[in-house]
């Protein structure tokens, strides 16, 4: 029998070399059958016995040593102990707390929830009340995460008023952020959005204001930098040169970055937004149309042109086309830069329509202060788009 380069003798179990062809012990031909070992036969016995038992002593030192416990390296003998990080998922997990619906979010009425209800939403836990004053309630919207609790309230409407909860992917890799839009009742107004999730480890609130109009979509990342948009029209141009039916305004696209919200409208990843706005209003812009109609129209058509770097030909056609003496009383504006309302004494009382709209145009972001009109420009150039 051939092990690792070696046999072994018939007779006496000593190993020999494979090339050997006598047992150096008993000097036999390891070819013969049966022969007598030198040492005699207890002799035989005793060497088979002695590696029996080198054989067990060698197995009982190699158990020993796989049984020890395992020395602990030094660089780990310096550090504390960690504290055990559950995920967070596990954590919800054990609160037993129904998912909140992703795609299809929750249209929340006082009616259909008169008891509180709540949800998981990624790391936070959501819960929705019901607020009461009279006949009227809103929703109140509390959120809940590592430790920490804010909260959002809705509109205060009649109960069968309908209220919506989203869950909005905000920032591409972070945590699902929840949006609540609540409607005021009332002509003309106002769908109050609010933003509420993790900004730096910590909860926050971000109020994007009350918005003229229906509810708005999903907001998605239109523009690909990672950050949803969020679409609106620009309420400040109603009722601002022409009655509310025949007014018109421009999008105005926000961003909630770093717990607070920004204005992103100039970004060129938006001019289908603004082109879709010339195309609508380019037509109404126009001396053939009634006064109303072509004032109403032409301010959201000259600040859409300067979102696109096109506002001196449309500045133009403005100038041709609007209606010098329309009944509606123009935008006023203000000696000093305030958020706040303008006091009394520092109004400007502007005599032109075109000055009223440059000023407008300027206080909202639409061109740069230092810009004024430029004449010369060609109106019989084609339109715009």
């Amino acid at each position: 029998m051939l092990t690792f380069g070696r046999k072994r003798c018939p007779q006496c179990a000593e190993w020999v070399r494979n090339e050997a062809l006598i047992c150096r012990y008993c000097k036999s031909s390891l070819t013969v059958g049966v022969h007598q070992h030198p040492r005699g036969k207890w002799g035989s016995k005793a060497v088979i016995i002695g590696s029996v038992l080198t054989l067990c002593l060698a197995g009982a030192v190699a158990l020993g040593m796989w049984s020890a416990p395992k020395p602990v390296a030094k660089e780990n003998l310096s550090r504390k102990p960690q504290r055990s990080a559950a995920p967070v998922k596990a954590q919800l997990a054990a609160l037993n707390l129904t998912a909140f619906p992703i795609d299809s979010g929750v249209e929340w009425r006082a009616d259909s929830y008169p008891s509180p209800i709540s949800w998981q939403l990624g790391p936070m836990v959501v819960t929705a009340s019901v607020r009461r004053d009279g006949e009227l309630s809103a929703p109140h919207i509390e959120i809940e995460a590592a430790g920490t609790k804010i909260s959002m309230q809705g509109e205060m409407v009649s109960s069968s008023y309908t209220h919506r909860l989203s869950a909005i992917i905000n920032r591409a890799g972070a945590y699902p952020v929840l949006m609540l839009q609540s409607f005021s009742g009332g002509a003309h107004c106002c769908n109050s959005v609010q933003v509420a999730g993790l900004s730096g480890g910590k909860l926050k609130v971000v109020n994007l204001g009350a918005w003229d109009g229906d509810q708005i979509g999903l907001p998605k990342d239109v523009s690909g930098d990672g950050f949803a948009d969020y679409v609106f029209y620009d309420n400040s141009f109603l009722y601002a040169f022409a009655p509310y039916a025949y007014s018109y305004a421009p999008p105005k696209i926000l961003n909630v970055r770093n717990g607070r919200a920004i204005n992103v409208s100039s970004s060129r990843a938006f001019r289908r937004f603004f082109e879709k706005t010339i195309r609508e209003t380019e037509g109404l812009c126009d001396p053939s149309q009634d006064s109303f109609t072509r004032n109403g129209a032409c301010p959201a058509f000259v600040a859409a042109a300067a979102r696109l770097g096109k506002i001196d030909q449309a500045w133009s056609r403005m100038v041709a086309s609007y209606d010098a003496a329309a009944d509606w009383q123009l935008p006023t504006g203000c000696r000093i830069k305030t958020r706040d309302s303008c006091p009394e004494n520092l109004q400007i009382q502007f005599q032109s329509y075109p000055d009223a709209l440059l000023s407008f145009l300027k206080d909202n972001g639409y061109v740069a202060q230092n810009w004024y009109p430029r004449s010369g420009v060609n109106l019989s150039e084609p339109a715009l788009f």
